[in-house]
């Protein structure tokens, strides 16, 4: 079933079978593990519900997490008032995995809307790092010139247009959170100190969180060390925490489905008793 949660055009849901947020560039279905997931969520109880949100597809280049934070929340809220639904679980897909860091920051509180039972982020990884990795002196050309634009106040004007398929604008503002050093993007980078970690990920502790990464995930450097990053992410996030690094696996999971969804199952044998200990 379509729905619509809210005004805006592209805030739209669909749910399927008897939740989760995604990357740039993706929509609905976007994860190889959809079918998988939706099924054996059925089998449990659960309905899974694909969002749609204004930054999502082409539109990413002038999103923010703010927005999607938002538009969760809206969507949060309709599920318990025209679904009776009386808690969710936000899956998030690489830079999906901020806007679920951001949901929690924001609105884990929010008593009109579906309670948060947990979170899964699945492909957590630094867009910096990866830009830096990719090309790092183009990288800090551009990120100089943002900040220049957004000094000037135009930081919601646009900076480039992506070299990929949609060519898609990217403004000042959205660069320099993807690309500056704790920029608004800047949640998963391994440079960052257990401190300002603990800053970013700490919210993730009211909730039983599950990091979900893939070993041979082509966005993270080859120099990082992953099981060291896992760890890292669990002692920031709290003791309800778990990271799960996905053996030969890559950035989507492809060929992996039935490993995630594994992940992901285990995190609801886990919230029973999570819960009431929180209770």
């Amino acid at each position: 079933m379509l729905i619509k949660y809210a005004g805006g055009p592209m805030n739209t849901a669909f749910i399927s079978g008897n939740t989760g947020s995604s990357g740039l560039t993706d929509a609905f279905y976007f994860a190889p593990y959809t079918e998988l997931l939706d099924t054996r969520l059925g089998e449990r109880g659960w309905t899974l519900v694909h969002t749609q949100l204004s930054s999502s597809a082409a539109y990413w280049g002038a999103g923010s997490l703010d927005e999607d934070a938002e538009e969760l929340n809206l969507l949060a809220r309709y599920l318990r008032q025209h679904h009776s639904s009386s808690g969710v679980i936000v899956m998030g897909h690489s830079t999906g995995c901020q806007s679920a860091v951001r949901y929690v920051q924001r609105y884990a509180s929010d008593s009109s809307a579906a309670r948060l039972l947990g979170i899964v982020l699945q492909a957590p990884v630094s867009d910096r790092e990866h830009l830096v990795t990719r090309d790092a002196a183009h990288t800090a050309e551009q990120l100089a010139e943002a900040i220049e634009m957004m000094e000037r106040g135009e930081g919601e004007e646009i900076l480039y247009r992506d070299s990929g398929t949609m060519r898609t604008p990217v403004t000042a503002r959205r660069f320099h959170a993807l690309a500056a050093r704790l920029g608004d993007d800047d949640m998963f980078s391994s440079d960052l100190t257990p401190e300002e970690l603990k800053d970013i990920l700490g919210p993730l502790a009211a909730v039983p969180t599950l990091f979900l990464l893939s070993e041979k995930d082509a966005s993270v450097p080859d120099h990082i060390n992953l099981p060291a990053l896992a760890q890292k992410f669990e002692a920031a996030a709290g003791p309800s925490a778990k990271a799960f690094i996905v053996p030969d696996a890559g950035h989507g999971l492809h060929g992996h489905e039935r490993e995630c969804v594994d992940a992901v199952m285990a995190l609801l044998d886990r919230l029973p008793r999570l819960l009431e200990g929180a209770s």
